[in-house]
């Protein structure tokens, strides 16, 4: 079937379908009318309709064997049609998609607050020089901003490696392993 016949089945306009996949009505459009999908688009159109991803990629022909960094003549590298993709690797691929999502969203936020910390604390400094210059209160925020900045570059950048999810598996293995070992003992 075709990606209109697809999407017509289950009575979606083209926007419909532009806001499911995440991609444009533009390419939406270019895509029905014949063009060749990429291979983001092709995985994010075989999400929507749960089919297979090769459905949507062109056919690689006379090929026996094509890696995917192979480089085609025009610079793009080209990828065999991938084989069907189970609901678990579907779901582990979501997974995977939405911690890089909230990784860059939390990295995107820390620069953000770099650049807040940049923006206010000289002015703060010219104000406290101006105001009172006998008393240097500034560094009063600017301790306290410096510790707020330093913890969370620690939790966006997984600085803190004694509370990530590994170092709390392991430690609620010992102590598990503990509380046994003081059971048995005591029946023992």
């Amino acid at each position: 079937m075709t990606i209109r016949e697809l999407r017509l089945e289950r009575g979606w306009s083209q926007e419909q379908l532009a806001d499911c996949t995440g991609i444009s009505v533009r390419t939406v459009q270019r895509l029905e009318n014949g063009g060749t999908a990429g291979l983001e688009s092709a995985k994010a159109l075989a999400a929507v309709f749960e089919t297979d991803v090769s459905s949507f990629l062109p056919p690689v022909r006379d090929i026996p064997a094509i890696q995917e960094d192979a480089p085609m003549s025009n610079g793009h590298a080209t990828t065999a049609p991938l084989p069907h993709i189970s609901d678990e690797q579907k779901a582990a691929v979501r997974r995977e998609e939405k911690e890089a999502q909230r990784y860059v969203t939390e990295v995107k936020a820390f620069y953000g607050h770099v650049a807040m910390f940049a923006l206010i604390n000289p002015m703060l400094i010219i104000l406290n020089l101006y105001t009172s210059p006998d008393y240097f209160w500034f560094f009063w925020p600017l301790g306290g901003w410096l510790i707020g900045l330093a913890s969370h570059a620690i939790f966006t950048f997984d600085l803190a490696f004694f509370m990530d999810p590994e170092w709390e598996e392991k430690t609620y293995e010992k102590k598990l392993e503990r509380i046994r070992r003081r059971n048995s003992i005591g029946r023992g």
